[in-house]
């Protein structure tokens, strides 16, 4: 056996404590009150600070243990009356329905885009917008530039080739349009 194995085995390494540990009921008061300004824990009144708020948060348990109706949905009720912008990813669809109601009638402009849905799914096309065929060269540059990892595309030839072929495409698409948009 290794010495490492020996090691974790005598309890030198498990018995240290390092890194994160769970809060005690005194280290709450530092982070969790009523009158902070932050994010609902418990859906009712227990808030984080703002500045933590927003430092990192994950929210795991199993399923149907509450995680969209006792933490997502009251947080985005509750940023709803304080007038903040959102984006919100909602792959199934919950807090939408459970809250877009009550945004329309707070002043908000609910978008939804819904790949799956597109008669529901709003939508941008950025070919509808380009009016000449430099800007659809532009779009195709951003295109292709945008799909190179950082540090990547340094052989200019094959860059190139890439947005002008990406280009051809594009044009062939929006001069297709309305004539035959499938």
């Amino acid at each position: 056996m290794g010495a490492g194995a020996m090691y974790l085995l005598k309890g030198h390494v498990l018995n240290k404590t390092t890194g994160a540990d769970f809060a005690n009921k005194s280290s709450y008061r530092d982070y969790l009150s009523s009158s902070n300004n932050g994010l609902l824990l418990d859906g009712d009144s227990l808030r984080l600070s703002e500045q933590e708020s927003f430092q990192n948060v994950c929210v795991m348990a199993r399923v149907g243990a509450g995680k969209t109706s006792r933490y997502i949905i009251p947080n985005v009720l509750d940023k709803a009356r304080k007038k903040c912008s959102m984006v919100i990813n909602d792959p199934k669809g919950e807090v939408f329905n459970g809250t877009s109601a009550y945004l329309k009638q707070c002043g908000y402009k609910v978008i939804v885009i819904d790949p799956e849905n597109l008669s529901r799914s709003s939508y941008f096309n950025p070919l509808e917008e380009a009016k000449s065929d430099i800007e659809l060269e532009q779009v195709a540059e951003i295109l292709v530039r945008a799909g190179i990892p950082s540090g990547g595309g340094k052989d200019d030839f094959w860059l190139q080739g890439a947005i002008r072929f990406a280009s051809l495409f594009i044009k062939c698409l929006k001069n297709a349009g309305a004539e035959n948009p499938n």
